[in-house]
């Protein structure tokens, strides 16, 4: 192959990543930023997903500067082994600028955002539901028929019990933009727990939630049960 083939062959290698980090770019930045314009927008999610999209935003602009200076060497040389040094660079800075923020945001970038209370705190402010062994089986069998949740029975059962120490529960109702519905939540699981949903602190709410419901980035927060529960006062008024 000779050095313009080559060129015009990692250009090409180069600007199809390009275009695939854009837009998983633009994808986890647009529902950010609709959500701050638009949308159910919270004191917690706004200095969390702020937090996001500077990174996310550090990244792509640091992404696209290592895929530029490739492609201008790449076109600027005519030494096929400089080619091929500027190509390698390229593609290792480019993927290392796409895993990065995945890493930084799993381990420590959100650590201060830990809203968690103890679980003595949990139980001593939410008390049992008085449901049977066959009253806790229709509540999960009904749960699964209107595809609520996908888990064992055990984790059920242990959850109205409050027993903990089990896997997290997959919470499947979502609403726009795909994020989980969390209103929907926090009713069915006021309704199990006899109203006390509305009564009790909104922190011992949101830890109960995060520590037993798995939903994926978009913790429960203090802000969505307060919400919540004024939807549901003017309901009653």
């Amino acid at each position: 192959m000779n050095t313009p083939s080559l060129s015009l062959f990692y250009s090409v290698v180069l600007s199809f990543l390009f275009v695939f980090e854009s837009y998983a770019y633009f994808s986890s930045i647009i529902p950010i930023l609709i959500d701050r314009s638009f949308g159910d927008e919270t004191e917690f999610n706004s200095k969390l997903n702020r937090r996001k999209a500077v990174l996310r935003s550090w990244f792509f602009g640091s992404f696209s500067i290592a895929c530029g200076y490739a492609l201008f060497m790449i076109k600027h040389n005519e030494n096929k082994y400089l080619i091929l040094f500027y190509f390698v660079i390229g593609i290792v800075l480019m993927f290392l600028l796409h895993y990065l923020p995945k890493k930084i945001e799993n381990n420590v970038y959100y650590k201060d955002f830990d809203d968690s209370t103890p679980i003595v705190k949990v139980l001593d402010d939410l008390k049992k539901s008085k449901f049977n062994e066959d009253e806790i089986r229709s509540l999960f069998d009904n749960a699964l028929k209107y595809n609520y949740f996908n888990c064992e029975f055990y984790q059920f059962e242990r959850l109205i019990k409050l027993e903990g120490n089990h896997k997290k529960i997959n919470w499947l109702p979502v609403g726009r933009k795909k994020i989980p519905n969390k209103k929907l939540l926090l009713s069915f699981l006021n309704e199990i727990f006899g109203n006390q949903f509305i009564k009790i602190d909104k922190k011992v709410v949101c830890s109960f939630i995060n520590n037993n419901f798995d939903l994926k980035d978009y913790p429960m927060n203090p802000d969505n049960v307060g919400k919540w529960v004024t939807g549901k006062n003017k309901e009653k008024a």
